[in-house]
């Protein structure tokens, strides 16, 4: 009885154009050609398919278990503790149950595989889809205004909810006149602050004086994240990023979502904000500056170092201001240098 042979489709390519080398109908070149082998390779093949047949032609380990693959047993047992012991676990507790108290360690991967041969699929709790933050409806329809700051002059987008429409983009100056013709022009579309939600984008200390004269003025502001409102343009399709533009598309994100009030800060509170910032700028200049001084001093004067540990010791600095140099130094004499130093 002759033993059956099963050969993959890529195998039954390679046996056909053997057949035909056989037969004579095709040369060892075309053959290479057709199967994408080299000639030596097609010719190592033909042999042995001359002296096998075509079991010469499937893969050695066809039908062969793997060397690693997991025992029955172990499958077993997985299988009976994912029905029982561990029961309602998904795929990855249950590994890591398996790895802690059974001393079984599968990954993740292949414990889901075993599981789902049996039919047994990871139980899934979906958390309830959380819709994004919508601004609060107003009690009334009236006009949000985002205003895109800027150094010298601020740009403003006017949108009516009343009538779904948006005014154009009028710029005013950063300056006192400038504000006042800002809160004018607000007047004249409305007596009632109560109506306007003024936007500013947190873009650093631009936007400030603004904020602080309209909310003095008594108007609402409130504070557009900078990277959402990227983002948002970017969404819209706009690549372009133009003052006009950041104007109306933030106009758009300030009746869309709920953002950050403003209030006037304690004064108190607000000195020591700047006071802070204006002490780790200067920290940060001082560090700068010592890093160059070591760095001058190690390829000018490297002497210096092997004398005095801190570089920017106020002794040091001392004598680098009277002596300037190495040559400075010899010339004056140990006297004079010790005078500096005592």
């Amino acid at each position: 009885m002759k033993e059956m042979v099963t050969l993959n489709r890529k195998e039954q390519k390679k046996l056909v154009v053997l057949n035909q080398m056989e037969k004579g109908k095709m040369i060892g070149r075309e053959a290479a050609e057709v199967l994408g082998l080299s000639l030596r390779h097609v010719r190592r093949i033909l042999a042995v398919y001359r002296k096998e047949g075509a079991a010469a032609l499937a893969h050695g380990n066809r039908g062969r278990k793997p060397h690693n693959a997991l025992d029955e047993s172990v499958r077993k047992q997985i299988l009976d503790l994912g029905q029982r012991t561990y029961a309602g676990c998904n795929n990855q507790h249950f590994t890591e149950l398996l790895a802690e108290r059974e001393g079984i360690t599968l990954s993740r991967s292949s414990v889901r595989r075993i599981l789902l041969k049996a039919g047994i699929r990871s139980p899934r709790k979906r958390r309830p889809p959380k819709h994004r933050s919508r601004r609060e409806r107003y009690p009334q329809e009236g006009m949000l205004l985002q205003t895109d700051v800027s150094k010298h002059k601020h740009k403003v987008c006017i949108r009516n909810l009343a009538q779904d429409s948006y005014s154009g983009v009028f710029p005013f100056d950063v300056n006192r006149q400038g504000f006042e013709k800002f809160s004018g022009t607000l007047k004249k579309l409305s007596q009632n602050k109560e109506d306007f939600v003024i936007g500013i984008e947190a873009t650093g200390s631009y936007g400030v004086t603004l904020a602080y004269f309209l909310l003095s003025h008594g108007y609402r502001v409130v504070e557009i994240n900078p990277y959402r409102a990227n983002q948002f343009r970017k969404a819209q399709g706009k690549k372009a990023k133009t003052d006009r533009i950041d104007a109306r598309s933030l106009a758009v994100l300030l009746s869309l979502e709920n953002h950050k009030p403003l209030s006037i800060p304690d004064p108190v509170l607000d000195n020591l904000r700047e006071l802070t910032r204006f002490r780790a700028d200067m920290v940060q200049e001082r560090t700068a500056l010592v890093n160059q001084l070591h760095e001058t001093l190690t390829t000018l004067y490297p002497e210096l170092g092997r004398v005095l540990a801190n570089l920017d010791s106020p002794t040091c600095l001392a004598l680098l201001i009277a002596y300037p140099g190495p040559e400075y130094i010899s010339r004056a004499g140990e006297v004079k240098v010790a005078e500096i130093l005592a």
